[in-house]
């Protein structure tokens, strides 16, 4: 994955405070992504690193996977997360993006995301193209769109993208690799921690 992040303007172990900042009451995200998170470090790390962020983020119960939860929270999940993470995969960034790609495993179980595939058909464009709907459907906050660029290229612009860009890339790979069997090559363009653009190709 560290070729995922290796145009990064911002560090992720300050940028992910920065957006936890930048959260309101209205910010959601379905607990799916919290459950997804988690079953991540068991796979990566172990499952006494869950039962630990369990504790140090009071986590009794994981939330249902449609519930809408507190994009805070999940932030703060993210930072338990690639805390433990990071000395396995390489780097907080790497973390992140794995959490991003483990996300589409369930996310493409769903109505949503199986409706996604399906349109995708065999273009990686119709996915990418169909992606800011697919979000609309996941969290409360922040808008995406998608612009083609050239018959495999194309390049995504996020604002107020809460998830940040490593989570982010991570779920594109996986998305296009897991539909279509190759992993792009990307590129990111910041203005802010939450503001940015992903360049795509393939």
């Amino acid at each position: 994955m560290s070729s995922l992040t290796s145009t990064l303007k911002w560090r992720e172990t300050e940028a992910l405070a920065a957006r936890r900042d930048l959260c309101t009451a209205s910010d959601t995200i379905r607990g799916m992504f919290i459950t997804n998170a988690l079953e991540c470090v068991r796979r990566v790390v172990s499952p006494v690193a869950v039962t630990e962020i369990e504790a140090e983020l009071g986590i009794k119960e994981k939330p249902a996977m449609l519930a809408k939860v507190p994009m805070r929270s999940f932030i703060e999940v993210q930072m338990a997360a690639a805390k433990r993470m990071a000395p396995v995969v390489g780097s907080p960034e790497d973390a992140l993006a794995r959490i991003g790609g483990a996300s589409l495993e369930i996310f493409f179980d769903s109505i949503a995301g199986k409706t996604m595939k399906l349109l995708a058909g065999d273009d990686p464009q119709r996915l990418l193209s169909a992606a800011p709907n697919g979000y609309q459907f996941a969290v409360t906050f922040g808008s995406r769109s998608y612009e083609k660029t050239g018959p495999r290229s194309g390049v995504f612009t996020l604002e107020r993208e809460l998830l940040g860009p490593c989570h982010t890339l991570g779920t594109f790979d996986a998305a296009i690799f897991g539909v279509h069997g190759m992993h792009p090559d990307m590129k990111v363009e910041q203005s802010d921690v939450a503001t940015f653009k992903i360049l795509v190709s393939w």
